[in-house]
């Protein structure tokens, strides 16, 4: 892995990549001036004629590495496939969305 040099990207970002021959996945870890840690990883892999990709943001809140929380989702859907990986994506959503609620205490409001 390499990661470019300081004056080639801004404050607080660090971009790593394998080189071009092995290269199967792309990071950019990130820092606010407020301290927000997040990272963004991208993976893929060939699969019969196709190119699966997979790519996600994690945060500081979701690990002390944001790094290696993105790593390891996207090692997970690369090796589980589209299928499984959209079905668990749609649960996650239905679930969301069955405990959810908005209520408008206005009617007219909702007439627009």
């Amino acid at each position: 892995m390499m990661a470019h040099p300081p004056s080639s990207r801004p404050a607080g970002c660090e971009i790593i990549l394998a080189p071009a021959q092995q290269r199967q996945s792309f990071e950019l870890n990130l820092a606010t001036a407020e301290g927000i840690a997040y990272a963004v990883c991208a993976g893929w892999k060939r699969v019969g004629n196709e190119t699966l990709l997979a790519v996600t943001v994690a945060t500081r809140r979701e690990g002390k590495s944001p790094q290696a929380v993105a790593q390891a989702r996207v090692e997970k859907a690369l090796s589980v496939g589209w299928a499984r990986t959209l079905r668990a994506h749609a649960d996650w959503w239905r679930v969301f969305w069955a405990q959810s609620c908005l209520s408008v205490p206005e009617p007219h409001i909702l007439q627009h």
